[in-house]
Order: C-alpha cells, then sequence, then structure tokens
C-alpha cells in the first residue's frame, strides 16, 4: 500500500514531484489521482482508498484548484475529502503563486485545507528537496496511533439546478430534514448505550469490592462475637465455680460445735 498520496489536477509540475517522490521513497510508495488502474477500476474508489490509508496527503493547490474542486466527482476533492475523513495528514502544496482560498468556497468536506499551514513551492528543485525532507523527519517521529472517533455525519443537501429539482425541492428539504433526526438520534442512542456498558462494568466492579470487603468485615465480626461468648461463658463458670465453693465454706462452718 503507498505511503503517499498527491491529489493534484496534471500540472506540469507534478510530474516532477511525483518523480522525486518515487526516487526518495522508492517504488510503489506513491499514489496520485492520475495513476494507472486496472481496467474497469473506478477512479473516485481509487482516490477514496489510497488517500485514506496513506500517511500524508499532498494536495497541489493551483490558481484554479476551487473551480476544480466543486465538482463533486473531482478525484482531488475526493481523496481530500477522505484524508480528512481518515484523519490523515494534509499538507497543501501551493504551486503558481496559488494562495489557500476562502473556505466559503469550498464545499464543505474541504474546509479544514483553508486552516492548514502551507508549503510553496517557488524554486521547484530546491523546494521539492526541502519538502521530501519534511516528510522524512515526519516517518522519524514517533506517533501515536489515531483511533476512529464515531461523530454524526450530517447529510448534505444540494441546490436543485434544473426546473423538476426546484419542484421537489420543499419534498427533499422534509426527507433531508427527517434523515439529519434519525442520524442524531441514532447517534445519541449508540451514545447512550456505551455510556450505559460503561456504568454497568463500573457498578459490576464496585459490588465485588464491597462484596468482598463486606464479607471480610462480616467474618471479623463473628469471630469477636465468638471470641467474646467464650470468654463469657468461661468467667460465668468461673463464678459459678467460686459460687458453689464458698457455699460448701458455709455448709462446713455451720456444721462445726459452736465454742
Amino acid at each position: 500500500m503507498p505511503h503517499y498520496y498527491v491529489a493534484h489536477h496534471g500540472q506540469p509540475i507534478t510530474a516532477t514531484l511525483l518523480a522525486r517522490l518515487q526516487a526518495a521513497f522508492g517504488p510503489g510508495t506513491v499514489a496520485h489521482t492520475t495513476m494507472s488502474l486496472d481496467a474497469g477500476a473506478d477512479a473516485r474508489k481509487a482516490a477514496a482508498k489510497y488517500a485514506a490509508s496513506a500517511e500524508a496527503v499532498l494536495v497541489v493547490i493551483g490558481p484554479d484548484w476551487v473551480s476544480r474542486v466543486r465538482h463533486a466527482d473531482d478525484l482531488a476533492r475526493i481523496a481530500t475529502a477522505y484524508a480528512f475523513k481518515y484523519q490523515r495528514r494534509v499538507v497543501p502544496v501551493m504551486i503558481d503563486g496559488a494562495m489557500l482560498p476562502d473556505a466559503a468556497l469550498l464545499p464543505p468536506s474541504l474546509h479544514k485545507v483553508v486552516y492548514l499551514s502551507p508549503y510553496a513551492l517557488r524554486d521547484v528543485e530546491n523546494d521539492i528537496v526541502r519538502l521530501i525532507a519534511m516528510l522524512q523527519r515526519s516517518q522519524q517521529e514517533p506517533s501515536l496511533p489515531q483511533q476512529p472517533v464515531y461523530q454524526p455525519t450530517p447529510a448534505t443537501l444540494q441546490k436543485p439546478r434544473t426546473v423538476l429539482g426546484w419542484l421537489l425541492w420543499p419534498f427533499r428539504l422534509v426527507a433531508w430534514l427527517l434523515m439529519s433526526i434519525v442520524r442524531a438520534i441514532v447517534w445519541l442512542v449508540k451514545t447512550i448505550i456505551q455510556q450505559a456498558l460503561k456504568s454497568f462494568i463500573a457498578l459490576i466492579v464496585t459490588v465485588l469490592v464491597f462484596g468482598i470487603v463486606g464479607a471480610i468485615v462480616a467474618w471479623f465480626v463473628v469471630s469477636l462475637v465468638q471470641s467474646n461468648m467464650d470468654a463469657v461463658q468461661a468467667l460465668a463458670s468461673m463464678g459459678d465455680t467460686i459460687r458453689e465453693l464458698l457455699n460448701n465454706l458455709a455448709q462446713v462452718q455451720n456444721t462445726l460445735p459452736s465454742s
């Protein structure tokens, strides 16, 4: 599986970038949006798959990038969106003097791009060398494994583009609202179940701990009571013996003749 993915639109500079990356990290370590696929393979699924599993995704951004990623089937858009979805490292690589766009110009799945620190390619050869060195340093730095986090994914509602679409807009709006409510309910139920399971486990552990402690305390009290009962019985027996002895002495005294 490739270690890096380059999301680009076939700009001339990307050929140099891909060649340098392949030379630095080895054959088969870099995938990109215009790579050759098996006959019949879906390029969109391939872009999503490789970007979601890559260590880092390099997003090549030129002056026309915003207009290209507005299309839902744009491969660079799909790859970048899946990189964000699976919490991969995304590096915006700016070319031809491009700047990061405003978030309002991008689809919601790409909004995070504008908050990332970009890497500009001006002096192409030297800047690519520095970019590769940065990626190599990142490989050597230990990182904690990322755990998937469950979050409710809201359904997107696109604006209609045809007359029929506008006529069906109210029905689509109602369906979208219902779907959003169902997703929210499912997320809420799943969260409650997870918390309940955690609380149930904690309850079982607490009951076991208190049961063990209670058994120890009960054993100690019973042992103490039994010991005290044995001592009381011994004292009572001793008292009876002394009383009997005194009675015998009194009887002996009574039998003696008076002087």
